[in-house]
């Protein structure tokens, strides 16, 4: 297959939506896919499930690159989500590192290329697969082959965004019934290799043991951040919509430090929930996640407010950090 371009239009529409999730700078310095990988891989078992077999192999002596960690992170947890659904009944998934050298042959193939040495990050499933007309518009925001209120149709466009904002780009290659091959390709860092051994491993200091709530209407998305959370050592309760969420605010007797909700719910959305929270428990922060932007108006009134927002599919690092700095008043 060829790499896939997206029209001015869309990748402006990403470029704003990537800004918008973090107002963020990208935090761009060496980076080690297979570390990344490692510190997901107890979270990717957990989404998975039972019925999927994930295969990570990883390349020992893999070069490094420089990468935004929680970004390239949002990237694998987003195709990893998509190939779980591509298997609604069980499969393989497999993520697989290595270091390529691309010469001119690929180079004329495939357009914008910069010869050179590469990392590539592989994950392919043995799902469904896509069409050619589907495959052709994936990177599109707003297009998904899934039902009404399951799919965001802004995941691998995000993707799309956050592989070009490393200078780095992306093959797709599926057929139906065959099943889906990622391949993500980032320059490699002219840094020397760090050994694996030496990577530092996650702090610990994100732990914490503060009750959070969290209201996400999708309930394998509820589950997921209900695990992080309590890996994490926080305590959860939990909601899959804003009415729901009240009657369990009103059984709680404790203190609620912090509510994790979906602005877009059906019903009550997060943010009418969250002032009629304030009410009862003046001293309740939030932090509000979104994977669909179609609500204008609401996500207006969050950006106005200054309040902690992220995008999803969220990392399980962005969400721990995010969460520390919100209860720590780092941000408010």
């Amino acid at each position: 297959g060829h790499v896939i371009r997206v029209g001015e239009k869309a990748s402006m529409l990403v470029d704003q939506l990537l800004a918008f999730s973090r107002k963020q700078l990208l935090e761009m310095k060496v980076n080690n896919l297979n570390y990344i990988i490692k510190s997901l891989s107890e979270i990717f078992m957990r989404m998975t499930g039972d019925d999927i077999v994930l295969e990570i192999d990883t390349r020992p002596s893999l070069s490094n690159v420089i990468a935004d960690e929680t970004q390239i992170e949002q990237v694998i947890m987003n195709l990893v989500v998509n190939a779980r659904d591509a298997m609604p009944d069980g499969g393989k998934i497999l993520i697989k590192t290595d270091n390529v050298e691309l010469d001119e042959g690929y180079v004329n193939a495939y357009g914008d290329v910069i010869p050179g040495h590469y990392v590539r990050l592989l994950l392919s499933d043995t799902g469904i697969g896509m069409a050619p007309e589907v495959k052709e518009k994936i990177f599109e925001p707003f297009f998904t082959t899934k039902e009404k209120g399951v799919g965001t149709g802004l995941g691998l466009a995000m993707v799309f965004g956050i592989v070009k904002q490393h200078h780095g780009f992306i093959d797709v290659s599926t057929e139906p019934g065959k099943g889906t091959t990622f391949e993500i390709y980032l320059p490699v860092a002219k840094q020397e290799i760090i050994s694996e051994t030496a990577l530092p491993e996650p702090p610990a200091s994100l732990d914490g043991n503060e009750t959070v709530l969290v209201v996400e209407d999708d309930s394998s998305i509820n589950k997921l951040f209900l695990d992080i959370l309590q890996l994490h050592g926080y305590n959860t309760l939990s909601a899959e919509s804003g009415e729901e969420a009240l009657k369990v605010s009103n059984t709680f007797n404790e203190t609620i430090h912090i509510m994790l909700a979906d602005v877009v719910m059906q019903g009550m959305n997060g943010w009418e929930l969250y002032e009629m929270l304030k009410r009862q428990r003046p001293e309740i922060k939030a932090i509000f996640t979104s994977g669909f932007v179609d609500n204008v108006v609401v996500l207006d009134r969050i950006q106005a407010s200054g309040m902690p927002f992220i995008k999803k599919p969220l990392s399980p690092k962005l969400l721990i950090c995010r969460l520390r700095e919100v209860l720590d008043g780092i941000i408010r």
